[in-house]
């Protein structure tokens, strides 16, 4: 598994040191329209099919061999069985590293933390323990909208008098 430490522009191997240049391209994020996307992806290959191994044991990632769905890892041994995952993917055009470091991330999640008045124990335990957050990256989809919407209403005052407090005001 690669690491990335934010600020950088390479991703390193924590178990053989090799470093994978990330390459910064500089090209605008532009916004796709959903439904031209939608038929691109119907028109396109109905599924393809992919036998991405990952070794638990050791972290790794590898694939098998085109006839092949079982074998050992290639770096520490371990025996794996995958099951080949028919897919049709959403290939991201844009991507946006992190910007903040594990310390910074970990001082944010407990500043966070303390302004809840009602956090779960098991999650204050594990803000306190030394175990790290783990930065993932997510698909994100904005959606615009250009819509008319017509509505109709009534407004009416209604005024009531205590007949208890208008007695003392004679």
């Amino acid at each position: 598994m690669l690491k990335y430490q934010p600020g950088t522009t390479h991703q390193i191997c924590g178990y053989c040191g090799q470093e994978n240049d990330i390459v910064d391209n500089q090209v605008d994020i532009q916004e796709y329209d959903l439904h031209t996307a939608l038929k691109e992806l119907a028109n396109t290959k109905s599924t393809s099919i992919t036998k991405q191994a990952h070794c638990n044991a050791c972290g790794a990632s590898f694939k098998f061999a085109a006839n092949l769905n079982a074998g050992q890892c290639p770096f520490c041994g371990t025996d794996i069985v995958i099951s080949p995952q028919k897919n049709q993917r959403i290939t991201p055009k844009s991507l946006l590293p992190f910007i903040i470091n594990q310390s910074e991330a970990n001082n944010k999640f407990r500043h966070w933390l303390q302004s809840l008045w009602f956090a779960p124990n098991k999650l204050k335990k594990y803000a306190r323990s030394n175990l790290k957050l783990i930065g993932i990256y997510l698909p994100y989809w904005t959606y615009d909208s250009n819509t008319t919407s017509t509505y109709t209403g009534a407004r009416g005052d209604t005024y009531y008098v205590n007949p208890s407090s208008s007695l003392l005001m004679m």
